[in-house]
């Protein structure tokens, strides 16, 4: 029984070609275990040239691959995703590893070798979808606006004839206290 692959493409990358890489490269290992491989977009740090990079945790089950947004050698991508393997595969220490450009891949298939991968490139979205997404969200803010504006005049409105009678009431009750005063002073 060979270990299954779940992956989790949030690039550009062909997904056929990441899997064909990666289901070679744990072909012949004595992995056990359901393998959930997250391949993302590598950050390119200013002075480093764009490189491929991974994380595993030693033990368990989770690869994540990081690579660049330009291209990557498949021979180098094979190299760091074997070397995160071993992690899996419980190595801990890199000192008990090859170096991951080091590394020897028996069997790398020879059309593969030197071959470098591209993501597909980013689309330019039609002017007139664009356009349409706009006035539609546009016209969907002018409503909740609207709303929002008939609400504010209504609680203004409430506000005013609560105020008003306030008044009101605080006129009357002068009123009647002047009032209950002067009758009060005629008595006397």
């Amino acid at each position: 029984m060979r270990a299954d692959l779940e992956l989790h493409n949030k690039t550009r990358y062909d997904t056929r070609t990441l899997r064909s890489i990666f289901t070679w490269c744990i072909k012949d290992r004595e992995l056990r275990k359901h393998l959930r491989v997250f391949v993302v977009s590598g950050r390119a740090r200013y002075g480093y040239r764009p490189h491929v990079s991974g994380l595993a945790v030693i033990g368990g089950s989770r690869v994540t691959m990081k690579l660049p947004i330009t291209k990557t050698n498949l021979r180098s991508l094979a190299q760091v995703f074997v070397h995160e393997l071993q992690h899996i595969e419980g190595i801990s220490s890199h000192r008990d590893m090859v170096n991951c450009s080091d590394l020897a891949l028996p069997g790398f298939p020879q059309e593969w070798e030197g071959v470098e991968i591209t993501p597909a490139p980013k689309s330019k979205p039609d002017p007139i979808q664009v356009l349409e997404r706009k006035l539609a969200k546009s016209l969907k803010m002018v409503k909740r606006w609207e709303t929002a504006n008939k609400r504010a005049q209504t609680m203004l409105k409430k506000w005013q004839r609560r105020a008003a009678s306030c008044e009101r009431r605080l006129n009357n009750e002068k009123a009647d206290s002047l009032t209950q005063a002067a009758s009060d002073n005629g008595r006397t």
